[in-house]
């Protein structure tokens, strides 16, 4: 089987995962991912937007699901789920890893955070969803030395650069589940 003829099946097998999902057979879903390579499930249920599928597998507690690259056949890891969520505009998806707290919301597989991504895409409600999560470092700079705000404003999205001036201006924020920021060996 080629690529392309496996992605369209994996495509969908997730079609059918997800309806199960969302009819609460939450149940089966496991015994369908199990014939799959979880990791590829995910980051394909994640770029596709499937909400249900996500959260099943994220009930699971599944800890190798975090470090998947973003796209098939990629070899390097990343932050991959988020970033395909947001790459795609899948908020729900996106919100549901968020609130599983196991990611880093700054990580940068691609050279790039989530945050450069929803930025580059122009997408205000992802951009929103990010800077108001918490933990989401907005002064971080991509591969190329750029935080987000140098590229919104290169962008032309008046929302979204005001909307990341705007958390730059507020300060890092604490990540939920976490204890604080360390700063000269205080936690603050």
């Amino acid at each position: 089987m080629n690529y392309a003829h496996f992605k369209h099946y994996l495509g969908e097998v997730l079609q059918v995962i997800e309806q199960a999902a969302r009819a609460g057979y939450r149940q089966i879903v496991g015994p369908l991912v199990s014939r799959w390579n979880p990791e590829t499930v995910f980051i394909e249920a994640a770029r596709t937007g499937f909400e249900a599928t996500v959260q099943a597998m994220l009930e699971k507690d599944q800890p190798n699901l975090w470090n998947v690259p973003r796209h098939l056949g990629e070899s390097r890891p990343g932050h991959g789920a988020l970033s395909a969520a947001v790459e795609n505009g899948h908020k729900g998806v996106a919100r549901i890893i968020l609130e599983a707290s196991r990611i880093g919301i700054n990580a940068t597989g691609d050279e790039r955070t989530p945050l450069h991504l929803a930025v580059l895409r122009k997408q205000t409600a992802m951009a929103e969803l990010l800077t108001n999560f918490g933990g989401t470092n907005v002064k971080m700079r991509d591969a190329d030395g750029k935080p987000p705000i140098q590229l919104a404003a290169k962008g032309g999205d008046e929302d979204i650069y005001q909307l990341v001036l705007s958390a730059s201006r507020e300060g890092p924020r604490l990540q939920r589940g976490s204890r604080g920021v360390r700063s000269g060996g205080v936690w603050r």
